[in-house]
């Protein structure tokens, strides 16, 4: 906070604004190096991949956090009210998981030959990532007293966030399309296509699925990993820049 009176050290970028681009960078940056060596692994065009993935890394960071930071600006920084508290959360992580679903639509409907009527599965499943990684996030650590995680609990909310992942791809599974997913998310049928230097007459039917299903698990953990990252930067940052200068 700042004294009243007391100069503190400025910032040219306005915080939020520095928050989500932290975010989009190192969601985008963690998914594209993920891209890049299951494109490796697979023989696919790995600095192509790499890139139109850190495309989408970025743009689905930045959404999910700038989504949790316009609901930050609604409610003060500080309140001595759990509801509000508990409100903000409820919001931010809400507010959160709809920005990354509708940066995925701009992303999908981009895309040359998507058809609604076919894929909106992979649309739905989309916004159930971002409502994932905001629920690993939970609570929104720039709401109230909870400005910030203890560094313990970040493996436990890379497992949360994996674990949803996986139950989100395993819907798919459930239903028999091996062809599917989330945006982040490579299905089986990807895996499948190189089948031949994976020596696929050994494995068995559904050994890509698995493939997928450990897929969906490191997508999930890694880009939870990159957004706790940025966000222990922006906590840092703030911290910082309300110092009073001497």
């Amino acid at each position: 906070m700042r004294s009243e009176g007391r100069p503190t050290k400025g910032i040219a970028v306005p915080w939020e604004l520095r928050v989500i681009l932290w975010a989009g960078a190192s969601a985008g940056g963690m998914l594209g190096v993920w891209r890049a060596f299951t494109a490796w692994v697979v023989h696919f065009p790995w600095v192509q991949i790499a890139g139109m993935d850190l495309v989408y890394g970025f743009g689905l960071g930045a959404g999910l956090i700038g989504g949790m930071c316009a609901v930050a600006r609604l409610f003060p920084v500080i309140s001595s009210s759990p509801k509000v508290q508990h409100l903000a959360a409820l919001l931010s992580f809400l507010a959160g998981g709809a920005a990354f679903g509708l940066v995925g639509a701009a992303f999908f409907f981009a895309m040359p030959g998507f058809t609604l009527s076919e894929q909106w599965m992979e649309l739905v499943a989309t916004f159930e990532a971002g409502l994932s990684l905001a629920l690993a996030l939970w609570p929104f650590p720039f709401q109230g007293r909870r400005r910030d995680f203890l560094p313990r609990s970040w493996p436990w909310r890379m497992l949360i966030a994996g674990a949803l992942f996986v139950s989100l791809h395993g819907g798919f599974l459930f239903l028999h399309i091996s062809n599917q997913s989330a945006l982040v998310i490579w299905p089986g049928a990807v895996y499948q296509q190189w089948s031949g230097k994976w020596a696929g007459e050994v494995l068995l039917p559904n050994a890509f699925n698995r493939l997928a299903l450990l897929d969906a698990f490191v997508s999930g953990a890694l880009l939870c990993l990159a957004l706790l990252v940025s966000l222990r930067l922006a906590a840092g940052n703030r911290l910082w820049a309300s110092r009073p200068l001497r």
